[in-house]
């Protein structure tokens, strides 16, 4: 779960079964984010905003809001986060042998992400059989 960080929008990741494995970019469950407004003075969410596909469990956002990272298996997605309407865009995909994304070798089974404090990198960690223990470690872009 992630909160932006002027507390307005409230991420949460989630997954179900997917209907057809082999058509599935992921690898065997369809992921998603959804978004929910939040009142930060209250903390009350309301209503489902999004719920946009995803192939990541394992999220972060940037320090400044504007990123949201979410990794599953050997796929990173990423998306932009519009600062005043907090809706997600799909901005890409990164991983290895991952149909419609740019390879990268050390995505293979995704555990945890995390973005370096000075918003220059991000960090996924897979810890695949076939493979052992990495760090992939990435650099973000400056748009």
């Amino acid at each position: 779960m992630l909160i932006s960080p002027r507390g307005h929008d409230v991420y949460l990741t989630h997954s179900s079964a997917a209907p057809d494995f082999e058509t599935n970019v992921c690898g065997g469950t369809e992921n998603f984010v959804a978004a929910f407004p939040r009142d930060p003075r209250s903390a009350a969410l309301g209503p489902l905003a999004q719920d946009i596909h995803s192939c990541g469990l394992n999220a972060a956002m940037s320090a400044d809001g504007r990123s949201i990272y979410a990794a599953f298996g050997s796929v990173l997605s990423l998306f932009s986060r519009g600062r005043g309407s907090g809706q997600l865009a799909h901005a890409g995909c990164i991983g290895h042998d991952a149909r419609g994304c740019r390879e990268a070798r050390h995505v293979t089974a995704s555990s945890a992400v995390a973005i370096a404090p000075n918003r220059r990198y991000v960090y996924v960690v897979s810890d695949s059989f076939g493979s052992g223990e990495t760090i992939g470690v990435f650099r973000r872009s400056r748009r």
